[in-house]
């Protein structure tokens, strides 16, 4: 059995209070929580089977895999103000959404993803796309990988960091075989310290037409990566990687539209 195949049966993991924190009423209670959870870090690499986003996840470690797996159903406060207030945000996922391939329901009990999300570890970006997620597309499914440059990470050509490109496809084609993604959405943006780290940019590239270049020849890379897989397992997909302005911690949009850096139909 893979690791995101088990099934969780209640009565193995205890009350739902005592999984999700949450008592009788509906409410949070962090104490009830902690008492029944040993907390497992943000790691710089995992898939996140993001069922629906609240704050009170179980997360359980299972081999080299760490799921969130969120187990309540509220509905996203405001949701039609957040949505408005995210528009840039919602020019880029509507229109990628909308091109992913239908694929059947899976009929064998396990999750499966709508895509894959990836992005760069920079802590300003996931609040941001998790949140309007969560408002305009609470049924959407996804799994989500982080990794420092996010396209970047996949092309050992333009790193020298081969593990890196490997952890990436090793990743990827697990999302595939356990949840049968349609589809990958990269998320590559401004500013990006990989890019400096491994020489590609510098500081003073920041917010240029060199930037955009050297993004979209490393996504290009990626995305033909990317494709190359999907067809290996004879599974249609829609692919696209995108170049994000940079934003300010805490801001629930861009302050304009994501560049499309390139996009691939398998």
């Amino acid at each position: 059995m893979h690791p995101g195949d088990a099934k969780i049966h209640p009565s193995s993991v205890g009350s739902i209070a005592e999984r999700t924190g949450m008592d009788d009423a509906g409410s949070f209670n962090e104490k009830a929580y902690d008492s029944n959870h040993s907390h497992i870090g943000n790691l710089v690499v995992c898939v996140n089977s993001c069922v629906r986003l609240s704050e009170a996840p179980i997360r359980k470690r299972q081999g080299m895999f760490c799921d969130s797996i969120v187990m309540t159903m509220g509905h996203c406060p405001n949701a039609t103000t957040e949505e408005s207030m995210a528009r840039h945000i919602a020019n880029m996922v509507d229109d990628f959404l909308g091109k992913l391939p239908k694929s059947a329901k899976r009929t064998d009990g396990h999750v499966k993803a709508d895509l894959l999300l990836v992005n760069c570890i920079d802590c300003r970006y996931p609040h941001a796309i998790h949140k309007y997620m969560h408002c305009a597309h609470e049924r959407k499914v996804y799994d989500h990988l982080v990794l420092a440059g996010a396209s970047l990470a996949s092309t050992a050509a333009h790193t020298s960091e081969p593990a890196w490109a490997e952890t990436f496809l090793e990743h990827f084609a697990a999302s595939i075989d356990l949840h049968q993604i349609d589809g990958v959405l990269v998320l590559d943006h401004r500013t990006c310290g990989a890019y400096v780290k491994f020489g590609l940019l510098t500081d003073g590239d920041a917010n240029t037409q060199r930037e955009f270049d050297q993004h979209k020849l490393v996504a290009t890379d990626a995305l033909v990566l990317i494709g190359d897989v999907f067809r290996s397992k004879s599974r249609p997909a829609y692919i696209a990687a995108y170049l994000t302005p940079e934003i300010d911690l805490g801001e629930i949009d861009f302050p304009g539209d994501p560049e499309l850096l390139c996009d691939l139909r398998v």
